[in-house]
């Protein structure tokens, strides 16, 4: 996970470059932001009164209830789900569970353990 298109586009070439393309495909690599996004795409009906989105619901310049969201409101919707939705909570864990969870800087939703950049070195077990 990056911060940044270009580290993204960077990290995921690296992969297939050292693991090969039929391996690299496996790997997946997102900005922050992507991520967020795909937690609202698979968990969005976790949300509930005036954050409800309709299934075909857009990122676009004004937040149109149900139907768009802007890029701001995209970082408080996926926290609201994954501290409102045990469900959401257990799949992320479950996804990233052999990642170690560390960052030299602190992410937007730091109080949500699941949502920081991970690191791609296997945890280590202690």
């Amino acid at each position: 996970m990056s911060f940044k298109v270009d580290a993204s586009t960077n990290l995921k070439a690296r992969v297939r470059r050292r693991c090969g393309h039929q391996l690299g495909e496996r790997f997946d690599s997102f900005t922050f932001h992507r991520f967020v996004l795909r937690i609202i795409q698979q968990f969005r009906l976790a949300l509930t009164g005036q954050d409800v989105l309709a299934a075909d619901f857009s990122v676009g310049p004004a937040r149109i209830q149900g139907q768009s969201i802007t890029f701001r409101d995209m970082i408080p919707l996926a926290k609201t789900i994954v501290e409102g939705s045990v469900i959401a909570r257990n799949a992320l864990r479950k996804r990233t569970a052999r990642y170690s969870w560390t960052s030299s800087r602190t992410a937007p939703i730091s109080s949500t353990a699941s949502l920081r950049p991970v690191s791609l070195e296997p945890a280590r077990n202690s």
